[in-house]
């Protein structure tokens, strides 16, 4: 009975040392979830930002058609 007594024991002392690290786990794991927000939070702002000079370039194409062609050839036919 001691034998068994001391295994059920151990096993206690095992979980509860495994809930004493689980708040540390825990915020390990919301600043990695944070990193990966603000990783995506800076990709949309950087599409929303090529979104908005791409935009703005069309317009003023549109606006000037001959700038914008004389544009192109001093850039080597790159476009934009």
């Amino acid at each position: 009975m001691e034998t068994d007594l001391g295994k059920a024991l151990a096993m206690v002392n095992s979980r509860l040392t495994a809930l004493l690290e689980t708040p540390e786990q825990f915020r390990v794991c919301v600043v990695e979830i944070a990193g990966q927000i603000a990783g995506v939070v800076a990709a949309v702002q950087v599409e929303d930002i090529t979104a908005s000079n791409w935009s703005t370039s069309a317009r003023g194409c549109a606006s000037s058609p001959a700038r914008c062609a004389g544009w192109r050839m001093e850039s080597g036919g790159r476009g934009f």
